[in-house]
């Protein structure tokens, strides 16, 4: 192994571990590193997008703690500073690595967009008939209104029709037997 491998091999470092080295909770580191990548610093995370520092992340992170206990900079104000100090080429872009595990979740997600596509469009299609069958349905209780109508008046001329026929008739009076049997004669 060439002496430049090994000088470029570095200590990374875990949350818990950063605050046991600084002597602060894990939430405090975490709440420095949210500052930093708020504005632009970039710590190194694993596949499962926990931060790992290395140690020249350490050394900023000390940095911060020693630059925000001062009573005259606040924790904004130190994180600020550290950042207008700090070589730019640790300034990027937060882009998670691509793992075969974002690669599955990608899939996967297009697989449910595509068949949330297919049902929308599907529903579209269900409405679109609802309306149909309710027009059809529409017209159809107009027209059973409409021969219900006619049927409640058919009804009624029968009614009207018996009442005509089986109406007793007038036995002729006395001057029309007497009439009638005069023109017989």
């Amino acid at each position: 192994m060439s002496h430049d491998a090994v000088t470029d091999i570095q200590n990374v470092y875990w949350t818990r571990e950063v605050a046991e080295l600084l002597g602060v909770k894990e939430g405090t580191i975490r709440k420095y590193a949210r500052l930093l990548e708020d504005r632009g610093y970039n710590f190194h995370r694993n596949d499962h997008d926990q931060r790992g520092f290395f140690d020249k992340d350490v050394i900023i992170l000390r940095k911060i703690q020693e630059l925000s206990k001062s009573k005259s900079m606040t924790l904004d104000d130190a994180a600020n500073a550290i950042i207008s100090m700090n070589p730019p080429n640790n300034l990027a872009p937060i882009t998670p690595p691509v793992t075969a595990e974002n690669e599955h979740h990608i899939t996967r997600y297009e697989n449910v967009m595509s068949v949330l596509q297919g049902l929308t469009q599907e529903n579209s299609e269900l409405k679109q008939m609802l309306g149909v069958i309710s027009d059809e349905m529409i017209e159809q209780k107009k027209l059973l209104q409409e021969q219900s109508k006619q049927i409640e008046q058919l009804h009624v001329e029968l009614k009207e029709s018996k009442q005509v026929l089986n109406a007793p008739k007038e036995k002729p009076g006395f001057w029309s037997k007497l009439f009638s049997k005069n023109e017989d004669i």
